[in-house]
């Protein structure tokens, strides 16, 4: 298997709080293990800037 990175960014609701936050992540974090991607997510005035690595076809 050839591993793939995947780097996109979003722009959030701006008023997203703590709880929203770590839920997004939580939920990020989940859907990651069940489909063997790992991943970073960061969040800032905004803007989220996710890089997703694993195997092309789970990817696309």
């Amino acid at each position: 298997m050839s591993l793939y990175r995947l780097i996109y960014s979003s722009y959030g609701q701006s008023n997203l709080g703590y709880h929203d936050l770590k839920d997004i992540m939580e939920k990020s974090e989940k859907n990651n293990q069940f489909d063997g991607v790992a991943g970073l997510l960061c969040y800032g005035d905004s803007v989220f800037l996710q890089i997703l690595e694993g195997d092309r076809y789970i990817l696309q």
